[in-house]
């Protein structure tokens, strides 16, 4: 009995110690962050890519002031080599998505002869090089790709995880869980949860439950729709509830039942998944772990982040997937619960580029 008592108590003492040291290097992260961007110039970009692609990070560089980057140029065609030009006077070469490997070795290759940092936006197939073990067959080197898949010992140590800390969460959100029924009750009629059948770990599906946020009946004319900024079936209270995501807390009880863990890719429906799975295949790798309440997207991404921006977090982190990782997304969840860019809708306005004003 002794010797158990005292397992307990460093386990307990174990597990505490490494929520301490998450909290500090998280906080020692974000503040050497802040100091380096609030003591960086402004920088000069140039964007390579197609039109679309650089439409995209263009709208997202003009919402992100502090950042302290400034487009300069862009390139849509590197084949004439004029993006040389360019890029000898900028500090940063953002190259998008779905370039031709030649192009993207040509321009890396220049910006470290020429001391020019480097931003690559990744392709799904490069994730699977994150992490790679060197290889031969005889003299010829070559990469043995790491598999998307946790190890049994990851998925016993999350596991652990997320029975102890869905039970705190528990005990703590009792009484935000009581009000906020109250409150649904009192402003709409209906019922007070709202429940839903999602994809979770190998494709098997369950269902997951929400306070209700919406009307009753919000998709019978319309189907299955995400959700969008000023959305109409959302109801006034239900955007209060998403604002500050009190409405994913009755997913604790599908954290401990075990559909679903604190930290993982949030599940989709079952007609979006397959919808999503036909335009991006790697999609369907995003089953080999559970789903979570809360994940790499949703620390980094927003509400208006595009599948395939939110695909790339969902493969990553599967790709680092440890207890210390879960650890790290959880204490950035709560940052991220105050910072109202992160709660963005679907709706927001995309200005296009001025080509001929940037073009090289």
């Amino acid at each position: 009995s002794y010797l158990a008592g005292d397992y307990e108590y460093s386990c307990w003492l174990l597990l505490v110690s490494l929520v301490l040291q998450c909290v500090f290097l998280t906080g020692w992260r974000y503040i050497s962050w802040r100091m380096g961007r609030s003591m960086l110039n402004k920088r000069s970009i140039l964007l390579v890519g197609s039109e679309d692609e650089c439409n995209h990070v263009y709208n997202r560089l003009r919402h992100q002031p502090q950042l302290n980057m400034k487009l300069k140029y862009v390139c849509t065609d590197t084949g004439d080599g004029r993006w040389q030009k360019a890029a000898a006077e900028v500090d940063i070469v953002v190259i998008c998505a779905g370039m031709e490997h030649d192009s993207k070795a040509d321009i890396i290759n220049y910006c470290h002869r020429h001391g020019k940092d480097v931003l690559l936006i990744p392709e799904s197939v490069e994730l699977f090089c994150i992490g790679a073990e060197l290889d031969k067959i005889d003299d010829i080197p070559m990469f043995r790709l790491q598999g998307l898949c946790p190890s049994l010992e990851v998925r016993t140590m999350k596991r652990a995880l997320d029975i102890a800390v869905s039970f705190i969460g528990f005990v703590c959100a009792l009484p935000f869980m009581l009000s906020t029924a109250i409150a649904i009750k009192i402003g709409d009629p209906g019922p007070i949860l709202y429940s839903q059948v999602r994809t979770g770990r190998k494709g098997k599906e369950f269902r997951i439950y929400k306070f209700r946020t919406m009307r009753v009946d919000a998709e019978k004319y319309s189907g299955p729709m995400l959700a969008q900024e000023n959305d109409p079936r959302i109801t006034r209270l239900g955007r209060f509830l998403r604002a500050v995501r009190l409405d994913e807390l009755p997913q604790i009880w599908n954290v401990l039942n075990g559909d679903m863990s604190i930290v993982g890719p949030r599940p989709e429906r079952p007609f979006f998944v397959e919808k999503f799975v036909q335009e991006m295949p790697e999609y369907a790798y995003r089953h080999n772990v559970k789903p979570g309440i809360t994940g790499l997207a949703q620390v980094y991404g927003k509400y208006n982040t595009t599948p395939f921006d939110k695909l790339v977090y969902d493969l990553m982190y599967i790709q680092k997937c440890s207890i210390l990782e879960d650890l790290r997304i959880i204490i950035q969840t709560v940052r991220v619960l105050f910072t109202k860019s992160a709660t963005e809708g679907t709706g927001i306005v995309q200005k296009n580029i001025d080509v001929s004003k940037y073009e090289v």
